[in-house]
């Protein structure tokens, strides 16, 4: 399952550098380096800004909001998935036992599954739009 999401996720990110490249194609330093800001926020910022977050609003009840904004991360969401198979979700405290609760249904992993085939479906068929109607 590791080396499944692995390849999934490197297929997501060629998809999207497969895109970006498509849409930059007259500036390619414009186009790599937007592909470098969209895996910088994804890989980094993103979870930061998740973080800031919870904390401000910790007296909340957030279990649904956290689970809904790791589905739009894949950076997030493919060692998410792979937490039930470890049992590593206890070293996480409540949040794993959240995590645990709903990816470790099949129900999570079926959303989940279907989340991260969407991650990579939209750029690459965007990016084949966009590569049809290019005139090289």
């Amino acid at each position: 399952m590791v080396f499944g999401l692995d390849a999934i996720l490197t297929l997501i990110f060629v998809s999207l550098g497969f895109l970006f490249g498509l849409a930059f194609y007259d500036d390619r330093i414009k186009g790599f380096g937007f592909t470098i800001v969209v895996w910088l926020f994804l890989a980094i910022l993103y979870d930061g800004l998740v973080l800031m977050l919870v904390f401000m609003f910790g007296q909340y009840p957030l279990e649904r909001f956290v689970i809904a904004v790791s589905m739009l991360n894949p950076i997030d969401l493919a060692p998410i998935m792979v937490m039930p198979e470890f049992d590593i979700s206890v070293l996480m405290g409540y949040t794993g036992a959240v995590f645990n609760r709903f990816f470790g249904s099949k129900m999570g992993i079926i959303t989940a599954s279907g989340r991260l085939t969407r991650w990579l479906a939209t750029p690459t068929w965007i990016g084949l739009r966009v590569f049809k109607r290019k005139d090289f």
